[in-house]
Order: C-alpha cells, then sequence, then structure tokens
C-alpha cells in the first residue's frame, strides 16, 4: 500500500493545460510520432533468448520504471534449450539500463519462465516478483527484504509443477492483498486437438505472501486449452474482480469467470462472451467511455483479426468489431501482444499492438467510434521486429513522452527499448470513471471508496502515478490552500480499480469537524495530469437542515444551538422522552398532560386545543430561507451507491446526500483540476471536502 501524505505544494501548470486544453478527435490530425530504438549504450540486451511476457515495474523504489523480461523456449513442448536465465534491468534515469539479473534472480538461475508479474506480495511497502514457469516446472517467487535485496522464497507457493502460460495479480477475495491466478496448459504436447489442458489454477494470499491453493474450491473446473493470457476484469461494476481467460486451442473459445466477492468464480461464458477460436490476447479498458470496460482479442476474428467487444452493462459483451474495427485497418497479422496507450494526448485510449514474422508492429488510433492505422508516419520508421510476443509502455527517461518496450521471441530473440522522440509529450487528463463512497459522514465514521481510475493505458502500475486517493478540507478551509488540505492514497487492487483500505488501522475514518467537510478524489499521473471530481460536501449543525443523526433538529423553534430539542412538554413537538405532543395541557383526549399517550379520550377539548392533525407527528427538518429545495427534496445521512431523489431548485448549491456514478462534474475551485473529462463523462456529487487522515503505512 502507497503510504499516505499530504499535498504541500499548489497544482501544477500542466494540470491547468490538461484540464483547458485537449484536444478534440474532430479537429486533431495524426501528429508527428516516431519511436527511435535506444542505442546500445542505454539498452543492450542480451541475443538469443526467447522472451514471451514484459513487465515493467519500479523494482528498487526509486519513481522509475523497470524492465523485467521472462525468457523460455519450446513451443508446444519443451526443447533442451528451454531454460534459459530471466532478466532485469534498471533504469538509471533513462540514460541507461543496467543488467541487475544476477542480483534478482541469483547467479546461474536457470529457469522456464513463461509470464512474471511484479506487484508488492507481502504488504512491506516495497515490490516483489513471481515468474510463472512452464513445461511441468514449479514457478518461482522473489521477496524483497528491508535491504533491498531480493530473496527467492519460492516455499511459500504451492509445490506444484504446472506449464503456466500467464499470470495475473489481484485482490480476488477483498482480504487487503493481491492473489495469484495462472493459466495452466496442462500436460505437453500442448495446444493440439487432443490436448486435455490444464485448469486455471487460484492461489490465495494471507498476507505475508503465503500462498495457499483454493483452485478446487473456488475455480471452474474447466480445461482450458493452451492459453496465452488472462486478465481481472470488473464486467458488472461490482467492484470484485472477474476473469477473461484467452484459449488459443479451445474448441469453443475463450472463457468468462464471475467473481462472487470472496474469491469463489463461476463460469459464466455462455450468453455473455461471444466467443471464437484463435484468442492470444486480451487488454481491458473503457474503449467507449460508458463507465463499463471493453476489451480487444487478438487473433480470433476472421482469417486471424482482431475483434473489439463492447461491454453491454448486462455482465457480457457485444461483438462491435464491424463498428470498431475494419477490416482495411484489421488485416490478419498474427498480433501476439499489445497494450492500450494514449499517444496523442485526446483522451481516448488508442491501442499499439506486437505482431509476428514479417507483419509490422502498428499504432491504432482511436477516433471515437473506430480504430485507423496511424501509417504516416511510420511508428517506427524502418524498425524491422519479427517475433513481438510482448509489448510495454510506461515513460521510461522522464519527458513525458511514451516509450515502448518490445519482447521479442522465436523469430527474433532480440528484446527493444524504443523512446519517443517525435511526439508530443503527455497533456492527457486521467480518467476517474465509475466509482461509490458508501458511510455516514459523520465526526470518525468510516467511508468506504470504490471507483475505476486509469490514464488510458495498460497495465494500471503504481510507477504510472504520482499520486490516486482521497483530498479533504474542513470548517472552512479551502482546496485553494493546499496546507488546509488532507490527503488519503487509496489502494490499486486489480484491473483499473481502486478502494479504500481493507486492514485494520488503515481505513478511511473522518476526522473531527465543527461544521462542514468537503471531499474530493484526485488522480495526478506520472507526467503531472491532474483530475478531481467532488465526492461529498456535507454541513453539521447550524445549516438550517437536519442531515446528521447527531441531529435532533435545526434552526426550528425550540431548537438549541447544538441541534437539540428543548425539551418542554405542550410545546406541540413530540421530543425525546416524549410519547405524544398535542400541544395543549387538557388530559384525557389521548395525550395526556404529561405527554403519554393513554386510551382515556372522555374528557373534551378545550379552545385552547388548537393543534393540528399534524402536531401529534414526528417533526422533520425544514429547509432555511437561504435553502429553495422543494417539499420533494430527499435526504439521506450516508452516503450510498445510487442516486437520490432532488427536485431543489437550481439556486440550492449544496446536496443532502452524496450520489455516486461515473458521470460526475469536475472540480473547478481554481485547484488546476479538469472540469470535465475527454468524454464528458462524470456527474458525481457536488465536490468537496477533506478529512483527518487515520491510516498507518504497511
Amino acid at each position: 500500500m502507497i503510504s499516505s501524505k499530504h499535498l504541500r505544494t499548489p497544482l501544477s501548470l500542466l494540470a491547468l493545460v490538461a484540464a483547458t486544453a485537449i484536444p478534440t478527435h474532430a479537429d486533431a490530425a495524426d501528429p508527428p510520432q516516431v519511436w527511435l530504438e535506444v542505442a546500445k549504450s542505454v539498452f543492450d540486451p542480451v541475443f538469443d533468448y526467447w522472451t514471451t511476457k514484459v513487465e515493467i515495474a519500479d523494482i528498487n523504489n526509486d519513481g522509475l520504471p523497470d524492465i523485467l523480461f521472462a525468457n523460455v523456449g519450446g513451443v508446444q513442448a519443451g526443447t533442451p534449450d528451454s531454460i534459459v536465465p530471466n532478466q532485469a534491468y534498471l533504469n538509471d534515469g533513462g540514460t541507461q539500463f543496467l543488467d541487475v539479473s544476477a542480483e534478482v534472480f541469483g547467479e546461474n538461475a536457470l529457469d522456464t519462465g513463461r509470464a512474471i508479474k511484479a506487484h508488492d506480495l507481502d504488504n512491506d511497502g516495497d515490490t516483489d516478483i513471481i515468474v510463472a514457469t512452464t513445461w511441468a516446472t514449479q514457478s518461482r517467487l522473489y521477496l524483497q527484504d528491508d535491504m533491498g535485496a531480493f530473496v527467492e522464497s519460492t516455499e511459500l507457493l504451492p509445490q506444484q509443477k504446472l506449464s503456466a502460460g500467464d499470470v495475473e495479480l489481484g485482490d480476488v477475495d477483498g482480504d487487503g492483498d493481491l492473489d495469484i491466478v495462472l493459466s495452466d496448459w496442462g500436460p505437453a504436447p500442448v495446444g493440439l486437438i487432443g490436448s486435455p489442458g490444464g485448469v486455471t489454477r487460484l492461489w490465495l494470499n494471507d498476507g505475508a505472501a503465503n500462498f495457499s491453493d483454493a483452485t478446487n474450491q473456488n475455480m471452474p473446473a474447466i480445461a482450458v486449452n493452451w492459453s496465452w493470457d488472462h486478465e481481472f476484469i470488473d464486467i458488472d461494476n461490482d467492484w470484485d474482480l472477474d476473469l477473461l481467460i484467452a484459449c488459443r486451442s479451445c474448441a469453443s473459445g475463450s472463457f468468462l469467470f464471475v467473481n462472487d466477492g470472496l474469491g469463489d468464480f463461476k463460469n459464466a461464458t455462455p450468453g455473455n462472451l461471444p466467443q471464437a477460436v484463435g484468442n492470444v490476447d486480451f487488454e481491458i479498458m473503457d474503449i467507449d467511455g460508458d463507465g463499463y470496460v471493453d476489451t480487444y482479442t487478438l487473433q480470433d476474428g476472421t482469417g486471424f483479426r482482431n475483434r473489439i467487444l463492447i461491454n453491454n452493462q448486462n455482465g457480457g459483451f457485444d461483438d462491435a468489431t464491424a463498428l470498431w474495427w475494419g477490416p482495411g485497418d484489421n488485416p490478419p497479422s498474427y498480433d501476439y501482444g499489445g497494450a492500450f496507450v494514449d499517444f496523442d494526448s485526446d483522451g481516448l485510449p488508442d491501442i499499439v499492438l506486437g505482431a509476428f514474422s514479417t507483419f509490422l508492429d502498428r499504432l491504432m488510433r482511436n477516433t471515437g467510434n473506430t480504430y485507423k492505422q496511424v501509417k504516416d508516419p511510420s511508428m517506427v520508421g524502418t524498425l524491422i521486429t519479427d517475433g513481438t510476443y510482448s509489448v510495454g509502455v510506461a515513460d521510461f527517461n522522464q519527458d513525458a513522452k511514451i516509450d515502448f518496450v518490445f519482447g521479442e521471441g522465436e523469430n527474433s530473440n532480440f528484446n527493444r527499448v524504443l523512446y519517443g522522440e517525435d511526439i508530443a509529450p503527455d497533456t492527457g487528463a486521467p480518467v476517474i470513471g465509475a466509482h461509490e463512497l458508501t458511510g455516514a459522514i459523520e465526526p470518525d465514521s468510516m467511508l468506504t471508496f470504490h471507483g475505476r481510475i486509469h490514464d488510458n493505458k495498460t497495465p494500471n502500475k503504481p510507477h504510472d502515478w504520482q499520486f490516486v486517493g482521497i483530498q479533504w478540507v474542513t470548517d472552512g478551509g479551502s482546496f485553494d490552500n493546499a496546507d488546509d488540505i488532507t490527503t488519503y492514497e487509496l489502494d490499486w487492487y486489480g484491473e483499473h480499480l481502486w478502494r479504500t483500505g481493507v486492514l485494520e488501522g488503515e481505513e478511511l475514518v473522518l476526522p473531527t469537524f465543527e461544521t462542514v467537510i468537503e471531499m474530493r478524489v484526485c488522480a495526478i499521473d506520472a507526467a503531472g495530469n491532474e483530475t478531481c471530481l467532488g465526492l461529498v460536501q456535507q454541513f453539521l449543525c447550524g445549516d438550517g437542515k437536519v442531515n446528521s443523526p447527531n441531529e435532533e433538529c435545526d434552526g426550528e423553534e425550540g431548537c438549541e444551538p447544538d441541534c437539540t430539542w428543548t425539551l418542554e412538554c405542550g410545546n406541540g413537538i413530540v421530543q425525546a422522552g416524549e410519547e405524544c405532543d398535542d400541544g395543549n395541557q387538557i388530559g384525557g383526549d389521548g395525550c395526556e398532560n404529561d405527554c403519554t399517550v393513554t386510551n382515556d379520550t372522555t374528557t373534551t377539548t378545550s379552545e385552547s386545543e388548537s393543534a393540528s392533525e399534524s402536531d401529534s407527528e414526528t417533526v422533520t427538518a425544514t429547509a432555511t430561507d437561504s435553502d429553495t429545495a422543494s417539499a420533494t427534496d430527499t435526504e439521506t445521512d450516508s452516503v450510498t451507491g445510487t442516486d437520490t431523489m432532488n427536485t431543489e431548485s437550481a439556486s440550492d448549491t449544496t446536496s443532502d446526500s452524496a450520489t455516486t456514478g461515473f458521470n460526475g462534474e469536475l472540480d473547478d475551485d481554481g485547484c488546476g483540476c479538469t472540469t470535465n473529462d475527454s468524454r464528458g463523462a462524470g456527474t458525481g456529487l457536488l465536490l468537496l471536502g477533506l478529512l483527518a487522515l487515520r491510516r498507518r503505512r504497511r
């Protein structure tokens, strides 16, 4: 978990540019974009290592993205040269990548690494590594100690000899740590018509990187024949991690497994995933900007073309390839890997693709409703790559320009790093999409936030961000004054999903505040572009509204300055300790003169009894003169995940309850945050707030 911290500097001028000057697709032309391969003095890869997966991660916690390569030989079975070293390259400020493979994986460490992922697996704040190995071998775990050294800790993994095709990390059971899912090919030879395949494996984390096998209890017993990729996806916006599993040789195609929130997966493929044979890769992104994530697939379209699957917001996908990706821009090119990236900073996710054999790596530009290949100028000039299996995207040299790394295998066996040269710097604002905030807005109460936050790129990694979290001010504080702001950093837990801490002591707990708290969620990417969305503005006693369980009243006659009723039987108001109060002192009418209820109604009513029938009802706080809300204005005491009925007139500037969702208005308080994302997505609650931080660092 990233530690919490205070922001003490004004928002950057670059953030203001991102908020106000993002070009639109209608007017933008393809800018000059040329990625040039760096000199060998910067990156000198070892030739003849067969790389299948690339991982970019900050492995030494210096804020710079480093590079990891998983290397193995063999196609459908292991070969004598299958066992090779994996590689790690440390980023020295973008001027040089230092080969630290031996320091990370050990001297002369050889294995069959098919896939590799890096993140904090033992909750100690640094980056750890898992290598998923193939050809019936044991996968490996490397934990970083408090001195920054990597120590092989494979004994903490289930001791199983698998043929792993891919590995992904995410918190599937909601307990605050990252679990592991592996694709298992089963026994070799794999990928043939008669190959049995293997069951997708789930290893649950106990929080200290001790992993237990929960496959038999929690995963569908479906044999997948030769999966090259699987991805976590929250397909139904219920804030847990579902799974898409690519299958290259399954007769039916790929699979969708849906999570119950506790890590128990069920097969939801029928009727929800348009299956097709041959898929080798998924990438997850909200392509059309509707708040639900979509995906592309590679090689399972007609003639080895690719497909676009759009989320139908009903737990599944519709095949929208014909609309989004025409045949002229979607040739049968044997693409094996790719990534989403907003290369032109227009707020829409573009695609970079790595192709095999003599086919070209390509850049696909998102026009808002279709993908078009960028051909002039060429993405990589005259550079020939003939074995691209994996593509990584990051800013390696901190010039705010997108850089690439290509993992090459089989034909080329020569990995490449390319820096963005003739391309504009990144000015695209981060996207805060679908989100919810739940819990009562009260001092010392706990709030829970979930949201989808990304920078139009995949994967979503810590080094892509300067800050993702909640900010708040209280009691007259202003977001224009950095000293008034308190910050709470959110946790990434898979896909593009972020949340408040779930471990004891790391939850988001509101501070003590006297009158008002204003809260917003903000994201600042590595280039300094910022987006903020308002979450809630909540007043306490003195605003003329009963909007807190701690208030009995607010502003009415008989209401004390501390928003409690003056206890006075006969004032016509039913207060604490009273069963009734009809406004008179005459007994025998069902409400006695001591404000208790009786069935004796023999006494007639005196002329002084003038209370209406409604006088005996519980009084609801009414709005002050400054509040023009109509009588149908519905108020709640807590923040919910659904919209609240509100018929307030335009002059009412506060909200009695916080609503959530991906349509939220952006902050416009002079903080430099964007006022709208480039798609117009987002209309959350009136932005406000800040709380006191109650969170310890792991």
